[in-house]
């Protein structure tokens, strides 16, 4: 009966969430693009259904602009770190899991017959094998906590795929 009780209050102690809910703030600008800059633009059509070699005219603006793509260390950069945010979110999620541990060992002794009494035995080897399996680390979350570091880490991910694709934000938009 005891054991029913603490296994019911300790599941009852691992729903428990202490971190707030997230409430995302209202964006600074207008959710949609405003219309009075759609306009007709270039040859009949809008600048996203362009690509950029038609939109510039000029070819030596064009071999300037692939070079510029080309050689783009910032995108490299960004390339980075993206893939140092995607390594610490697989980190901080590893975390969520038991750290499993696992030893083996060998001991090989001589011991000579007069040293135990037994003087016509000779010498006497003893070989011991042992193998170790266990838990080294693991922390239980009743409280949330490595599952909300696991989400902050998520969210700092995906912060920076985003942050990547529009580097000066939704700030510029009015």
């Amino acid at each position: 009966m005891r054991r029913v009780f603490v296994l019911t209050l300790t599941s009852f102690l691992g729903a428990c969430q202490l971190a707030p809910p997230h409430a995302r703030p209202a964006l600074p600008t207008t959710r949609d693009y405003p219309t009075s800059y759609a306009g007709d633009g270039v040859l009949g059509r809008r600048a996203v259904e362009i690509s950029w070699r038609e939109f510039f005219a000029d070819p030596q603006l064009e071999t300037l602009i692939a070079t510029a793509l080309e050689r783009n260390r910032d995108l490299a950069v960004a390339v980075a770190q993206i893939q140092e945010a995607r390594g610490l979110y697989r980190i901080q999620g590893a975390e969520r899991l038991p750290a499993l541990g696992a030893n083996g060992d060998v001991t090989r002794s001589r011991t000579p017959g007069s040293a135990i009494g037994i003087p016509e035995v000779g010498a006497i080897t003893d070989t011991r094998y042992s193998i170790g399996v266990g838990v080294t680390g693991f922390e239980l979350d009743f409280w949330g906590r490595v599952r909300n570091l696991s989400d902050a880490a998520r969210s700092q991910y995906l912060a920076r795929l985003i942050h990547q694709k529009c580097p000066e934000g939704l700030a510029g938009v009015a």
